[in-house]
């Protein structure tokens, strides 16, 4: 009786290495051949990957460097952006409806999914009259549309031009009630009414534009002084010690 041989070869396909890398991911297939006839091992190595840190870092490797981009301001998102401010800022309606006293506050990408891009909402505050002021351009059309809201009816979160000029004005009426704060650290908050004034008047934001100040050591330390100030009339309404 004649006996027939059967050479199996296993081949175990192993691990797929996955690194989140500027929003995508990146696949490593690993192959192992086990051959059992001849136990002839072919293996390539490859890295492990950090436990506990996210995003995915790899261990035991050398020469790795960081990608650091030199001109964050060249992204698409921050193009696209300035491309529809200086495409607002060219309509008259635009600027009737931001005033001459106006801060750019915040600017979101609205399109759709298949182009999340194509559309740019542009949120102004207008000092003079106390509005916020929504600017949607649609890049495709270079068509305009404006939304005028009531301060006291809707604000979104302080800017960092805001910040700082509300923290120099706190720091300068501090100083005139004798508290020295120029080593300390200051930072704001865009400020909104106490629970009596909501109960009161049903507003969830002041009618003006308003931020509360703090100066402290920084760090996590209880902040030493505080102020209120109004940016709408550029004047600091309340301040002092802690």
């Amino acid at each position: 009786m004649n006996s027939i041989f059967l050479h199996i070869k296993f081949i175990t396909t192993v691990s797929i290495l996955l690194a989140a890398c500027g929003g995508g991911q990146n696949s490593v297939i690993v192959t192992q051949n086990d051959e059992t006839e001849n136990h002839h091992t072919n293996e390539i190595s490859y890295s492990t990957i950090a436990s506990g840190i996210w995003p995915p870092q790899p261990v035991d490797i050398t020469n790795a460097a960081p990608y650091v981009n030199d001109n964050p301001g060249s992204s698409i998102r921050e193009i696209k952006h300035l491309n529809a401010l200086s495409l607002a800022m060219q309509s008259s309606e635009v600027v009737a409806a931001i005033g001459n006293r106006y801060e750019v506050l915040a600017s979101y990408n609205t399109g759709g999914k298949s182009d999340p891009l194509k559309t740019t909402e542009i949120e102004i505050y207008n000092y003079d009259n106390n509005h916020v002021v929504t600017v949607r351009v649609d890049r495709d059309t270079n068509t305009i549309n404006i939304h005028s809201a009531a301060a006291s009816d809707y604000q979104p979160a302080e800017s960092e031009a805001e910040t700082t000029r509300a923290i120099s004005l706190a720091r300068s009426h501090l100083a005139t009630l004798g508290h020295n704060t120029d080593l300390l650290v200051g930072t704001a908050l865009l400020a909104h009414p106490t629970a009596t004034q909501l109960a009161a008047n049903g507003k969830s934001f002041y009618e003006h534009r308003t931020l509360y100040v703090t100066f402290g050591q920084g760090s996590g330390t209880t902040p030493l002084f505080r102020a209120t100030v109004d940016l709408s009339d550029e004047k600091v309404i309340s301040g002092g010690p802690l």
